[in-house]
């Protein structure tokens, strides 16, 4: 790694910290090609995935013996089959 693209780093991570800007902030980014400019702000945007994992907890805690679709229906016949 060439030592400008680190120097690119540090200066960005400084720039975030100026901004009060942490790892936890969820941010929207923007590239305006005319002006060539980046615009990044704070956003209150939820992520769609966030509290997937919770939930996925919670109904397999609730309806882990649960079936969602039958494993033989009420109209087959397993045991008269013809292959």
């Amino acid at each position: 790694m060439c030592s400008c693209s680190l120097d690119l780093a540090w200066l960005f991570l400084l720039f975030l910290e100026e901004a009060h800007i942490n790892s936890n902030d969820l941010l929207d980014i923007e590239y305006v090609k005319s002006t060539q400019t980046i615009v990044i702000k704070k956003t209150s945007k939820r992520s769609a995935r966030i509290g997937w994992n919770e939930a996925f907890k919670e109904f397999t805690a609730k309806s882990a013996n649960d079936m969602l679709i039958p494993e033989i229906f009420d109209d087959e016949d397993l045991c008269n089959e013809t292959i």
